[in-house]
């Protein structure tokens, strides 16, 4: 990861350090003992500590990533115990299945008579187990904040100097006149007025891009040194080879369609210019980042609104007379000030987007995921009643779940415009972990024929798609997520101009955080709803997550390219939401299965919360089948009010107060915002797949900045380069108006105080 481990001796030197506590001596850790030192107070917090630690070495990578694989380990554990109450009721089974050769699976309800189904083993199992999980996903949800907490005093980042401005006053786009306002809570150190121009700055980017790569190739043409064939191919056989493949099947484009490509783009940004006007593109956004963390923290806690303040422009006494003193134009607003998210994580193109086309566009991108699962369940109905082997219909449901992501991105990226990469991945996460669940789940149950649901063919093929979501679904998801990789490197080996196009080849394929939380809420789901028909379905999913953490973890420091740091929680709470739904749907199904089991009779229909139990059932199993359904009942009334008096009670509270977020519990510490290396100014550039990690491309006015401001290898994109299309694309050096030690076109023309955005 590039992180040098400091030791005992450079803490004590260097105070800063003491912002990592994965970096500090033994001695500062047990300085401060808790003041209840028994030893059940000891046991617990070992165990808390060995379940989620304080802090790791992932959490480099963002507060959702630390806090994913924290809760991935977490619910593993949960699950595994629940799996050992179920043991009990897989020794009950043995009993009638254990020793027969008609086929039976050992341990199953597979072989069970109604009358030997047992309301003190099967009905108080799946009580405990309930409650075991119902508490363990609550502690995980109260755990929660204090993780996030944990983590963000671990790393010192740009958020947690910064602010974000939701409502700017109209026509104000002057950073002067923001960074004097907010200058009363701190010293401020960069004011970024972000525009809605977001189709203007890709513009912008993908011309600068293809005029260096046209100038490089002409640069080659000149000189005569065009990189042959085999110097090109240099390297492994195997690559070498696909990359020779490549290059005579898709050879690179000529210079002349480049020629084309760039005058296309410098007529087409050289029009939306033309027509930039002020109320077109009007000002969205406005990030602030303050010198010390104090004034971010002091600015977050005086302008804690509530929506009905921020709507109607309604403040109390201190506002009134904070206005009648002041001179800024913004001390007439109430402004809607939040908590920034990592600068990584800000969508720049979609920071402009109206609400109402983005709800509208989830709306039509949900349909388009509904007809996909129409098509797989009619897939699997037709195999089904062609009576194909239980592998190919587990094959098939595991397909399916591979293609589905690539569906939904593609439905989001399409038609979806969110203004940070949290949003897309929450998009990305509810709509995949909906059908996810209905894929794995809902469907295969449904489409089996009612006679058939006790069959040994029915569970085996159950047994069979819970083993190949363990073992197989993982590895083969790496595996072809390795090929993915190794064929776009040999085809920038075949393609590419320059060495930077090509380390962006090398940098593996993009994180989705919501796809990988997506599989932990599938692989819930698929133990939890099968569990009362194969009590090992908890252990396997326990299992099942110990594959998904190692896999994961191996994938994101090899395989991945995390071009987003994600911060905040609002994955982890869906991920929750998913969990806990997930218990009344364990409950469903082991009601419907004992009161009709063995399925040789009259289908007893459970509608509502109870289940009509016809005479001829055994005693027992009418116990077990109404005392289920009662669990059943009590489970969706406190999953209900639970929801409910969640949303109402955060609504209404936000209503008259913004709640206190996460991050503003974390401790501050005297560290200035120019003396943290590793933290990025919130700077407006586009999110371009082509373009490698490392690199910034900035489309922006730029305003008293140094080099020291901006990041390593950033590139400065403030106007269009006009000319002929040749002309070089490092711009000319000895414009008075470029910034410091910056390289790239910053050619300003006069209506770029309209268009673009700025940073001061």
């Amino acid at each position: 990861l590039g992180v040098r481990l400091a030791s005992p001796r450079e803490v004590a030197a260097d105070p800063t350090l003491k912002r990592f506590p994965l970096f500090s001596s033994p001695a500062a850790r047990v300085a401060a003992p808790p003041a209840n030192t028994g030893a059940g107070r000891v046991l617990y917090r070992r165990l808390q500590q060995l379940l989620c630690p304080a802090s790791s070495a992932l959490d480099l990578f963002g507060v959702s990533v630390g806090l994913y694989f924290r809760e991935v380990a977490l619910f593993s554990s949960f699950f595994c115990l629940a799996g050992l109450l179920e043991v009990p009721v897989f020794l009950y089974n043995l009993r009638f299945n254990g020793h027969t050769s008609g086929g039976e699976v050992a341990g199953s309800l597979s072989g069970l008579k109604g009358s030997q189904l047992s309301l003190f083993v099967h009905g108080l199992v799946a009580f405990l187990v309930v409650v075991l999980l119902s508490l363990g996903i609550w502690a995980s949800y109260n755990r929660r904040v204090e993780l996030v907490t944990d983590i963000d005093e671990a790393l010192l980042t740009t958020e947690d100097f910064s602010v974000q401005l939701m409502n700017p006053p109209p026509g104000l786009a002057d950073p002067d006149t923001y960074r004097d306002y907010f200058q009363q809570f701190g010293e401020v150190r960069l004011v970024t007025v972000a525009r809605s121009n977001g189709a203007l700055m890709r513009v912008l980017a993908r011309h600068w891009l293809l005029q260096k790569k046209l100038a490089h190739r002409l640069e080659q043409d000149r000189r005569g040194t065009q990189t042959t064939t085999g110097d090109r191919f240099q390297g492994p056989f195997l690559t070498s080879l696909l990359a020779r493949c490549f290059h005579r099947c898709l050879p690179p484009p000529p210079t002349d369609t480049l020629k084309a490509q760039v005058a296309a783009l410098s007529a087409q940004a050289s029009l939306m210019m033309a027509r930039a006007a002020p109320e077109r593109i009007p000002t969205v956004r406005v990030f602030i980042t303050f010198e010390r963390e104090t004034g971010q923290r002091q600015c977050l806690k005086s302008c804690r609104r509530g929506l009905l303040q921020e709507a109607f422009n309604i403040g109390d006494e201190r506002d009134q007379d904070y206005r009648r003193e002041a001179t800024s134009p913004l001390a007439r607003y109430v402004l809607a000030i939040r908590q920034c998210r990592p600068p990584e994580e800000v969508l720049w193109e979609g920071l402009g987007s109206d609400r109402l086309e983005l709800v509208m566009a989830s709306f039509f991108s949900a349909a388009c995921m509904a007809a996909f699962l129409a098509g797989a369940f009619g897939l699997v109905f037709l195999l089904r009643r062609t009576a194909a082997p239980a592998q190919v219909t587990s094959l098939t449901l595991s397909i399916s779940n591979a293609v589905m992501p690539k569906v939904v991105r593609a439905l989001i990226s399409s038609f979806e415009k969110h203004p940070t990469e949290s949003s897309r991945q929450f998009s990305l996460l509810f709509k995949l972990g909906v059908g996810r669940i209905v894929n794995f789940c809902f469907l295969i149950f449904l489409v089996t024929p009612f006679n058939e649901r006790s069959s040994s063919a029915f569970i085996h093929q159950i047994r069979s798609l819970l083993l190949a979501n363990c073992y197989f679904v993982p590895f083969l998801r790496t595996t072809v997520q390795s090929l993915v990789v190794w064929c776009k490197q040999a085809a920038a080996l075949a393609r590419a101009d320059d060495q930077e196009e090509l380390n962006a080849a090398f940098e593996g394929i993009p994180f989705s955080l919501g796809e990988r939380y997506t599989d932990m809420v599938k692989t819930l789901w698929l133990g939890l709803f099968f569990s009362p028909l194969l009590p090992e379905a908890l252990l396997v999913t326990s299992l099942a997550l110990v594959i998904q953490f190692w896999v994961d973890k191996v994938s994101l420091l090899r395989l991945w390219q995390v071009r987003h740091s994600l911060g905040g929680e609002e994955l982890s709470v869906v991920m929750h939401g998913f969990a806990l739904a997930a218990l009344p749907s364990h409950l469903w199904l082991s009601r419907v299965l004992y009161a009709n089991w063995p399925f040789d009779h009259g289908q007893v229909h459970c509608w509502g919360f109870r289940c009509v139990v016809p005479d001829s059932v055994p005693p027992s199993q009418a116990s077990l089948a109404s005392f289920t359904s009662g669990l059943f009942s009590v489970s969706v009334f406190c999953l209900f009010a639970l929801v409910t008096w969640r949303i109402v009670w955060s609504f209404t509270q936000s209503l008259v107060q913004r709640e206190v977020q996460a991050g503003e519990h974390a401790a501050t510490q005297d560290i200035a915002f120019s003396s943290v290396s590793m933290a990025l100014p919130y700077l407006p550039q586009p999110d371009l797949p082509t373009v490698a990690t490392g690199r910034s491309i900035i489309v922006a006015d730029l305003q008293g900045l140094d080099s020291e401001d901006l990041p390593e290898d950033a590139v400065v994109v403030g106007g269009l380069l006009l000319g002929d299309s040749s002309e070089s694309p490092f711009g000319n050096e000895k414009d008075p108006r470029r910034a410091p030690g910056v390289h790239g076109p910053q050619h300003l023309s006069h209506v770029d105080d309209l268009v673009l955005s700025k940073v001061a």
